[in-house]
């Protein structure tokens, strides 16, 4: 059985309340909400960016949460690797973060 860390210690959690308190704001609360997978490639295998956007807001995270978009290696992003490995956007009040697999898709 493998021990998995807490999303705070993967976030520097002691390093990030020191400069929280020191910036005189309260300490980042980070907890895990829903998780969706898309097996059937319901927008295809060759994405736009804007339909990275699209799948993160199915999640319909909370006010002030963060979605995060992984691809699996057989789904290429428009510019993939020419000008980018992954971005980052926002609709609302709901930010997402987009990292595609580059094993397959990025020379060297």
């Amino acid at each position: 059985m493998t021990n998995n860390p807490s999303p705070q210690s993967l976030c520097g959690g002691a390093q990030s309340k020191t400069y929280m308190k020191k910036a005189g704001k309260r300490p980042t609360r980070i907890s895990l909400s829903t998780q969706l997978s898309d097996k059937n490639y319901s927008i295809g295998k060759n994405l736009k960016k804007s339909h990275v956007s699209e799948l993160a807001h199915r999640v319909n995270s909370s006010p002030g949460g963060l979605t995060l978009v992984l691809t699996s290696h057989d789904v290429a992003v428009e510019d993939f690797c020419m000008s980018n490995c992954g971005s980052h956007g926002h609709k609302a009040n709901s930010v997402f973060i987009w990292v595609g697999n580059s094993v397959t898709q990025c020379p060297g």
